[in-house]
């Protein structure tokens, strides 16, 4: 590896350089081809990201009742209780007390 000097610190000539990855394709390793989410994103950007994903699906002027909402979150991932959860906490849902849910800021 061929080292150029540059001020009193050293680069290297063949350093990758930092290459941005914009969101949407950071977040397609966490979706199967048929859609399905593989996994749920440790990092809070891209968990926010995913569940925005699946937010989508619904419409911000209409309240759905959990069985709908569950039936939504279903065609991503088994654990709807969990999504649902981190979509409220987000704050991309919020609900009325009940089993009420809607798209929050709508």
């Amino acid at each position: 590896m061929q080292i150029i000097e540059e001020g009193q610190g050293k680069l290297s000539i063949n350093a990758v350089p930092h290459i941005i990855i914009p969101m949407s394709e950071q977040i397609d390793q966490f979706f199967a081809l048929n859609g399905t989410l593989i996994s749920i994103p440790v990092k809070a950007a891209k968990k926010m990201a995913v569940l925005k994903v699946i937010a989508s699906k619904l419409s911000p002027d209409t309240k759905y009742p959990e069985k709908e909402v569950n039936a939504i979150i279903a065609t991503y991932h088994h654990d709807t209780a969990a999504i649902r959860r981190y979509m409220i906490e987000y704050g991309i849902l919020e609900r009325d007390g009940g089993s009420v849910y809607w798209v929050k800021g709508s």
